[in-house]
């Protein structure tokens, strides 16, 4: 690296944008995408490395890599049993009828509300240039989010095998949770934290049909695509890490929720509505 540490660390800051949908997405850009590219772009920087100070080296037989550039066309003559690495097989359950125990169920609760909130914050940004706490809550979660991701999984089990039935009932279900926590926060908290008025068939400015199609469209993607991959990637943290995780997230939840009941977060792009 000698002589290149510089250039290095500027096809380092390159990949400062997926970093930050790495974080926004909890890590599932990376597993979809971003691992395997940036791997893949730090092995093609070895091979430049590799070939500007091949010839400066005096013992670079000692690289110990020559069957990484050499007859890479015949693959019969890679020597497996000489270079053959153990590596771990994963197994991640693709399989979207699957069952959640209850801990993977609080965890993807947690999940969904995060990005709930983040999907909401950059929204904001997006539109008015600016950084809003959305939700009643002061923590990075929207409830209402998890709530609806969580019922989606448990209630509408035996309707996975027919994606289309399954995407109304997530439209149903999704208008109800959203209809109710509206109805739940005007009457008690007095004040509006989402208002439809004026969106095509909205109902009472409560919920509308732009917003259902894309509740079920969400819901659909979190039930045949996000849920089973993280159901299996939580499989693999073991149970007493679990617990505890479960644990701090439910009591911070829970301090943030009991303080939120008296003090709503509020004010300027989360409840201006008139």
């Amino acid at each position: 690296m000698y002589g290149y540490k510089w250039q290095a660390f500027k096809l380092d800051l390159s990949f400062f944008g997926w970093w930050l949908l790495g974080l926004g997405t909890l890590g599932i850009s990376n597993i979809l995408y971003f691992d395997a590219y940036q791997q893949s772009v730090y092995a093609e920087l070895y091979c430049f490395l590799r070939d500007n100070k091949k010839k400066e080296l005096t013992d670079s037989k000692l690289l110990n890599d020559t069957y990484l550039f050499e007859n890479k066309d015949n693959l019969d003559v890679y020597p497996d049993k000489e270079l053959k690495v153990p590596v771990k097989n994963i197994k991640i359950n693709s399989n979207y009828d699957q069952k959640y125990s209850v801990r993977n169920l609080i965890l993807l609760f947690f999940t969904a509300s995060f990005i709930g909130y983040s999907w909401e914050v950059m929204l904001h940004l997006i539109v008015d240039g600016t950084f809003v706490n959305r939700g009643t809550m002061f923590g990075p979660w929207l409830p209402i989010y998890g709530t609806g991701a969580v019922l989606i999984l448990s209630l509408l089990k035996p309707f996975r095998k027919n994606p289309i039935l399954f995407f109304i009932y997530a439209m149903i279900l999704a208008g109800i949770v959203e209809y109710s926590t509206s109805w739940f926060l005007e009457s008690f908290m007095h004040k509006k934290w989402w208002d439809y008025t004026g969106y095509f068939l909205n109902i009472n400015g409560r919920i509308c049909l732009e917003g259902l199609l894309v509740f079920g469209l969400g819901g659909s993607m979190v039930t045949y695509f996000i849920a089973p991959l993280l159901n299996s990637l939580f499989n693999k943290i073991k149970y007493r890490v679990v617990i505890i995780i479960c644990f701090i997230l439910v009591s911070i939840f829970c301090i943030d929720f009991i303080y939120s009941l008296k003090h709503p977060n509020s004010g300027r792009g989360i409840t201006d509505y008139q």
